[in-house]
């Protein structure tokens, strides 16, 4: 008797437990499954990490489980950086806190040896975890490379700006859809299992995973090409709307069993299972004293419990202790050199939801030749649903195609002042925009740093309420005409460019 069924029971209920305490951060995984194509796949992963464990099960049965108290100090580090990120407003991290939960407990309540024998399917709920979403711009722009280099080697005419492909017969966006990362995530959650079942040795599986993350990717390059050609070939009756996004579905499936059929010709025979451990040697070392089998589980749990209630009550706290700030987005008044009048900023952004304030205002010439747009969104205090930056948020609508961004110096009053940049395309007109972040008066142009300022200021108990600043123009000939025009505006309205600049209020 290894005391086994007592010590599942009780890490089964210790893994509940957590899930429960930590309720809004699951339900926020959960949702992302199932609101997301991309994540879909999670809703997978702990039921093939649990078969996984299930088909071990000869293996950990001649295991004595035991208490592992050095992983109660991995528990209460991921509670920590659990509470950090909630109190930062960062849903990101807890979410992939959640999940090394398990096995940081698992660790603790069976013992490393157990941990150890079930390491792959532990390791595996790196899937559960929505990540991926920061490749996508990568992606977009691998992809659209791809597709215009293949269009080139067939002779085909094509002019190429940013992620927007024009052929003769019409024009075509790699948009966040078709960069394929998807098709990734789900091959390397395919592959990565797939590896594991069907090889012994580390360098096959670890080959085959990287030939999991490349062979996607290329293939989404094809697709992206045979998308163009199909409708090129079809005067754009076919692959320009929905039904390319099914092909893609059934173009990845002919792919990924390809690449499972190659795989299978390098496949190991499976060895057979063991009870006995290294040189021979059997595992289990029997259950110990009796009052060790319910004892210790049973501290362990109520220290994992007590830790992470004080981890998931902390935040609350400390978001009642901190004053929420009157503040409102305040744009500046026209002068002498612009007329202004505000407007609805339609067209200007998409997401942003829960925003607490956001103006728009037109600003025209003196001669009315020439239009530059201000927007200011201004969240006073952010939460799990309302966040100033979030890869839902972008100031590019569906009517306009991305060509380009980046970072830029521009000069304004003797000072150098960083900007993000974003160029625009519909039809014939092009747009700049320059962007920065205001958090409690720190400006940033990076999504990171913004964040990383917010979490210091409410981790230190100030005010972190969080502005994007936006200006924008457009213009038909010269870039460079349209960013002397923003530079002009910034040169006549400098309060934009300090502390708080669009913002009023304390």
């Amino acid at each position: 008797m290894t005391g086994w069924p007592l010590r599942t029971g009780i890490t089964v209920l210790a893994l509940i437990a957590i899930g429960l305490i930590h309720h809004e951060t699951a339900a926020s995984i959960a949702r992302t499954w199932t609101n997301s194509p991309t994540y879909t796949h999670g809703w997978l992963i702990l039921p093939f990490s649990a078969w996984l464990i299930w088909r071990r099960g000869d293996h950990i049965a001649v295991i004595q489980p035991r208490i592992w108290w050095p992983a109660l100090l991995a528990v209460a580090a991921l509670e920590l950086l659990w509470m950090a990120a909630a109190i930062a407003g960062v849903v990101g991290p807890q979410q992939a806190v959640l999940i090394a939960l398990i096995p940081a407990i698992v660790f603790l309540l069976l013992g490393p040896s157990v941990g150890r024998a079930i390491a792959f399917p532990l390791g595996y709920l790196v899937f559960a975890i929505p990540w991926g979403n920061g490749l996508i711009p990568m992606l977009q722009d691998v992809t659209a490379h791809m597709a215009v280099y293949m269009l080139e080697i067939i002779g085909m005419p094509v002019f190429f700006e940013g992620r927007l492909i024009s052929i003769p017969a019409g024009n075509f966006e790699v948009a966040e859809a078709c960069a394929g990362v998807r098709y990734l995530i789900a091959a390397l959650a395919l592959g990565t299992l797939y590896a594991y079942l069907v090889y012994e040795t580390l360098w096959r599986r670890v080959l085959f995973v990287v030939a999991a993350a490349i062979v996607p990717i290329v293939a989404n390059g094809i697709r992206a090409w045979g998308i163009i050609m199909l409708a090129s070939l079809s005067d754009m009756r076919l692959a320009v709307g929905v039904d390319h996004l099914i092909y893609g579905w059934i173009f990845f499936g002919i792919v990924m069993f390809l690449l499972f059929w190659v795989g299978s010709l390098w496949r190991e025979p499976e060895p057979q299972p063991s009870v006995a451990g290294p040189g021979g040697t059997a595992y289990a070392n029997g259950p110990g004293p009796r009052h060790e089998q319910l004892r210790g589980p049973i501290s362990a749990v109520l220290a994992v419990v007590a830790l992470t209630l004080t981890a998931s009550l902390l935040p609350d706290w400390t978001a009642r202790a901190q004053p929420i700030p009157e503040t409102r987005v305040s744009l500046p008044p026209a002068n002498d050199g612009w007329a202004g009048q505000s407007d609805e900023p339609q067209g200007w952004y998409s997401g942003f939801t829960g925003a607490d304030d956001i103006g728009f205002r037109r600003y025209r010439t003196a001669d009315g030749t020439a239009e530059v747009g201000v927007l200011a969104i201004h969240y006073r205090r952010e939460s799990q649903d309302a966040e100033l930056v979030s890869s839902l948020n972008s100031l590019q609508t569906d009517n306009w195609n991305w060509i380009g961004a980046g970072q830029r110096q521009t000069g304004v009053g003797g000072e150098q002042h960083e900007v993000r940049e974003l160029r625009l395309a519909r039809g014939d007109t092009d747009r700049i925009v320059w962007s920065w972040y205001e958090i409690g008066g720190w400006a940033t142009t990076s999504g990171v740093m913004a964040k990383g300022f917010a979490a210091v200021k409410r981790l230190t108990g100030q005010p972190g309420d969080a502005t994007l600043v936006a200006l924008g123009t457009e213009y038909a000939h010269s870039p460079e005409e349209a960013r002397a025009r923003l530079r002009a505006f910034l040169q006549d309205h400098p309060r934009l460019l300090g502390p708080r600049g669009a913002i009023e209020g304390s």
